[in-house]
């Protein structure tokens, strides 16, 4: 009884008890799903009236019946295409294992579930052992913080939070005018114009701590997700027009693997003689590019800007003295 309980799924309880002649009334089901028998009763109006459901009342059993067995509800009826590509979301669903969204996730496809035909082609339990999907290990996100900033959101409600910047440190509390949240690099961030530093800012939903509805409400402010998300590098957001140009040249041999996928928005490619690459891209900060480009070893180069060079130089040396 912990599953859905709103009108779609009581019908399809009601229509498997009295399938099985159980002989369900409004007393004994009402008192069972924690509804009012009024309630009960317009779920078998419904089923009579609006479904042509062949229903009736046995006062010797003082419950309901079908006087033709064979009826069936309507079912949602997929094609093999689209039952598929149901459960590869279902599957791909899974990479939010853990976050609130996973939560809403489960009760939506389980609802598709119910109003799904039994006649189907394809086991979805086969699907599990035939296609997976797996993504990087993510922060735990407090699926109160998560309910109250959508809200917040979608109704314009100006919030005060309590964030921890970092692990270890102190909170703080900003008061904010919350408008998107996004997936960067499988981490969410909220994007919301921050009271204090009268501007926008980015906040891991992760490290919030609380979130506090206030009684004000805000004005929609001008916000463009591409424009606000096209200086960016991996999880790191900057303005656009304030970023440093980064330029990295790869080997001839892990060139074909730098080219497979786009790195960034905006960046650019040049090909050079004997097969290497210089790819280029402007770079909101430079901690994520110089943690990206360790992970290339000696098969990447940075051309450009000199301070990143000498920090790698930095790393470089003491990696050797480590090692």
């Amino acid at each position: 009884m912990n599953l859905y309980r709103g009108q779609f799924r009581r019908l399809i309880e009601l229509d498997q008890r009295i399938r099985a002649r159980r002989y369900p009334n409004c007393t004994t089901f009402s008192k069972e799903w924690q509804v009012s028998a009024k309630s009960v009763q317009r779920d078998i109006q419904f089923l009579k009236y609006s479904l042509g459901a062949p229903i009736e009342y046995d006062f010797n059993e003082k419950g309901y019946y079908y006087t033709d067995p064979s009826w069936q509800m309507p079912g949602m009826r997929l094609t093999e295409a689209e039952l598929l590509q149901m459960l590869f979301a279902k599957q791909m669903a899974e990479h939010f294992r853990g976050t609130p969204l996973a939560a809403s996730l489960d009760s939506l496809f389980g609802k598709l579930r119910l109003a799904l035909s039994e006649e189907v082609s394809i086991d979805p339990e086969v699907i599990g052992t035939q296609f997976s999907f797996y993504g990087r290990p993510q922060r735990p996100v407090s699926e109160a913080v998560w309910t109250d900033l959508v809200k917040a959101i979608r109704h314009y409600r100006v919030v005060e939070i309590s964030y921890r910047k970092a692990p270890g440190q102190t909170p703080e509390r900003r008061i904010l005018e919350p408008v998107h949240l996004a997936c960067l690099w499988d981490e969410w961030y909220l994007v919301a114009w921050c009271r204090q530093r009268d501007d926008w800012r980015n906040f891991a939903v992760s490290r919030v701590l609380e979130v506090v509805t206030l009684k004000q409400y805000f004005e929609p402010r001008d916000f463009d997700p591409n424009e606000y998300y096209s200086n960016r590098f991996q999880q790191m957001v900057g303005r656009k027009g304030e970023a440093r140009e980064v330029l990295i040249r790869f080997t001839k041999e892990e060139s074909p693997w730098v080219l497979e996928r786009q790195w960034h928005p905006r960046q650019e490619v040049k090909e050079e003689s004997g097969g290497s690459i210089v790819l280029s891209f402007p770079a909101p900060d430079l901690y994520e590019v110089k943690r990206w480009v360790l992970q290339w070893g000696r098969e990447a180069e940075v051309l450009a800007p000199e301070e990143l060079r000498q920090e790698l130089r930095k790393d470089a040396e003491a990696l050797l003295q480590r090692y």
